[in-house]
C-alpha cells in the first residue's frame, strides 16, 4: 500500500504548544493535549477524477487520524493492484483520510476506516455489476452484505432516464416493509443481511434500467448498482422458400413460421415464363 501521511502545523506562544480542534458539536483549545474527534461518516463511491474508473474510500475531519484498509473481495493480484492512500489534515488539525483503487469489473470493493484508539470500526462496501433476463421471465437481482447483519434497513430505488423511485424498503427491527412493485424478498425477512429481491413478470419498457440496493447498519453500509437489461421476446421469422420448375411453370411455396407464435403460413405461387414477382414477408402482430 502507498501511503501519505501529512502532519497538523502547530502553533508555538510561549512555552507551550497550542491546537485547535474543531468538532461538529464544539470547538476547543487545549494545551498540551487534543481532544479526539471520532469518525462521522465513511464514502465510498467511483469516480473518474483521474481520466479512468476508481474507487475512492474517504473519511473527513477525524483526529486522530484513522486508520484506512481498502481491498477486494475476490482479491487481486498484489503487484498489480495495489490501493493509494493518504492523509492531510488542514489548519485546525483535523484530518481527511483518502483511499482508492483502479475499477474492475465483478469485484466488491471493501473499505474499512478505523479511529486510531481502536475505539470505531467504518465497514462499506460497494458492487457494481450488469444482468440480462427476458420479458414476462421472473428474475433475482442479488443485493448481500459480507458481513452478517442484525438490524438493518433494506432500500432498494429504480433508476432510469435519469429519474429515480424508491421501489421497496424493509426494516428488520419492525419487520415492516412498502412496495409499490410486484417484489419480494428472496431471503425471508432478509435473514443475515441478504437483500435480494425478485422481479415478477417484468415488462422490457418499464423494467430496464438501473437498481440501487442499500443495506445500513450500525456504522456499516453495502450499496450495489445493478444495471438490468430486460429484452423482449424473440419473434424471429423462418423463411422457407422450395422452387420447383416443371416445364414452362414455376411453382414457389413461402412458408413462413414465427417462433413462438406457432402462426404457419404458406403461400403458392405460380409464375409463367417470362413473369416475375416481388413478394414481401410481412407480419402484424
Amino acid at each position: 500500500m502507498h501511503e501519505y501521511f501529512i502532519s497538523p502545523t502547530t502553533q508555538s506562544i510561549g512555552n507551550h504548544d497550542l491546537k485547535m480542534i474543531m468538532t461538529p458539536q464544539t470547538t476547543k483549545t487545549t494545551n498540551d493535549s487534543v481532544i479526539p474527534a471520532p469518525i462521522q461518516s465513511v464514502s465510498l463511491e467511483t469516480t473518474r477524477l483521474s481520466g479512468f474508473e476508481e474507487v475512492i474510500c474517504s473519511s473527513r475531519d477525524v483526529y486522530p487520524a484513522p486508520r484506512v484498509n481498502l481491498f477486494t473481495e475476490p482479491a487481486s493480484l498484489p503487484d498489480s493492484f495495489q490501493p493509494f492512500t493518504r492523509k492531510m489534515a488542514d489548519k485546525q488539525g483535523l484530518y481527511s483520510v483518502e483511499s482508492k483503487l483502479k475499477k474492475l469489473k465483478d469485484l466488491t470493493y471493501i473499505c474499512l476506516v478505523q479511529s486510531f484508539y481502536r475505539s470505531q470500526t467504518w465497514r462499506a462496501s460497494l458492487q457494481e455489476k450488469e444482468i440480462f433476463s427476458v420479458e414476462g421471465q421472473d428474475f433475482i437481482i442479488p443485493c448481500v452484505a459480507p458481513w452478517n447483519l442484525q438490524n438493518f434497513t433494506l432500500t432498494w430505488s429504480f433508476i432510469k432516464e435519469h429519474k429515480s423511485s424508491t421501489i421497496y424498503t424493509y426494516d428488520s427491527l419492525t419487520q415492516r416493509s412498502s412496495s409499490v412493485w410486484k417484489v419480494r424478498l428472496v431471503t425471508p425477512r432478509g435473514r443475515g443481511g441478504d437483500g435480494s429481491l425478485q422481479l415478477h413478470n417484468p415488462l422490457s419498457l418499464e423494467h430496464t434500467g438501473t437498481y440501487t440496493c442499500i443495506l445500513s447498519a450500525h456504522q456499516t453500509k453495502h450499496e450495489v448498482h445493478t444495471r438490468v437489461n430486460i429484452t423482449q421476446t424473440k419473434h424471429e421469422v423462418h423463411t422457407r422458400v422450395n422452387i420447383t420448375q416443371t416445364k414452362h411453370e414455376v411453382h414457389t411455396r413461402v412458408s413462413n413460421i414465427e417462433a413462438k407464435h406457432k402462426d404457419n403460413t404458406r403461400v403458392n405461387i405460380t409464375l409463367k415464363p417470362g413473369e416475375s414477382m416481388l413478394y414481401p414477408v410481412n407480419h402484424h402482430h
